[in-house]
């Protein structure tokens, strides 16, 4: 359910424009700026999409449909809520939600795939502290439904973002010049970092200086990390102080060995859920993470990481 909509703000601003890493996928689009080219979504069709999500996702976390869970989200987003009903006994995680005065990014775009992004505050039933979440709706073609491809808890102020006369945000090419990283470029840096390089122009943020380097084995597991930026596409906007804000994806690969100690039961506890303790676990194990991250890339100084999510999004015991 939506409650205390601002509809003053649903056509302004964007917080995420739609361009693929490496040439493929939405760069075939025509981004434009343009009063001619319509936005990507009016504004009562993005509030219709976020109710929809929002029924489709207590929908199907109160009927213990798996196909419904997935079916709420795409893309990378898609990997983690699938990976939730895995690592919960084959079913969506119990939880309904609402969404507080949600404001919608919508940019300019002319063809598919089509984008917009909206922030609102998620709240539970159960109480506790509302949570401001930030949300990319894609919509690849035409005969597909808007669904999420990112979602992140945020925290925080970003940059604001550049607008056209009309309010809409200004979409950024991946390949695009004149920052101290490409935004395309954005995911191998933060990759490169965590495996502990030292890409030129890049710093990172809490989190991602805990993960850098070798991390600790435990539980009778030696571990062994790599990172690679991730082959989804990835979302850049300008902002006022001609930077831009940048969505993509980090994916993180584990292969766990057990040095003679470790079992099913004593491997990393998201793991372990997957696996459901399972016997087939025999001294090895491989793990993914997808990190959904946000980041911002300036004209000068330093590319930063906002903000990440990182999620189980599948294991296997060979």
């Amino acid at each position: 359910m939506l409650r205390r909509v601002i509809p003053a703000l649903l056509s302004v601003a964007v917080l995420s424009g739609g361009c693929s890493g490496g040439g493929t996928g939405p760069a075939a689009g025509i981004r434009s700026t343009e009063p001619t080219v319509p936005p990507a979504i009016s504004a009562p069709e993005s509030l219709k999409v976020l109710d929809d999500y929002v029924t489709k996702h207590n929908g199907a976390a109160g009927s213990g449909d798996v196909k419904a869970w997935r079916d709420t989200a795409t893309g990378p987003f898609r990997e983690v809520v699938s990976a939730q009903a895995t690592a919960n006994n084959g079913r969506p995680p119990a939880g309904r939600i609402s969404l507080v005065n949600p404001v919608m990014y919508v940019p300019r775009l002319a063809g598919y795939p089509r984008w917009f992004a909206a922030a609102a505050l998620e709240e539970h039933p159960g109480g506790g502290k509302p949570v401001e979440v930030v949300m990319l709706f894609v919509r690849a073609r035409a005969s597909d439904a808007w669904r999420p491809a990112h979602r992140l808890p945020f925290k925080g102020r970003p940059p604001e973002i550049a607008t056209d006369d009309q309010g809409y945000a200004l979409p950024v090419a991946p390949q695009a010049t004149g920052f101290v990283i490409a935004p395309g470029g954005l995911a191998a840096a933060h990759a490169g970092y965590l495996n502990g390089e030292n890409p030129p122009g890049f710093a990172p943020d809490p989190y991602t200086g805990s993960r850098r380097g070798p991390l600790p084995d435990g539980g009778g597991w030696s571990r062994q990390d790599r990172f690679a930026a991730g082959g989804d596409p990835i979302y850049a906007l300008r902002t006022k102080d001609g930077g831009t804000l940048v969505w993509y994806v980090v994916v993180q690969t584990t292969r766990l060995t057990s040095n003679g100690a470790g079992s099913a039961a004593t491997l990393p506890a998201a793991v372990s859920a997957y696996l459901a303790g399972s016997a087939r676990v025999a001294g090895k194990a491989e793990a993914t993470w997808t990190w959904l991250a946000i980041g911002y890339i300036p004209t000068r100084g330093k590319a930063a990481v906002l903000g990440e999510n990182v999620s189980l999004t599948r294991a296997a015991a060979p």
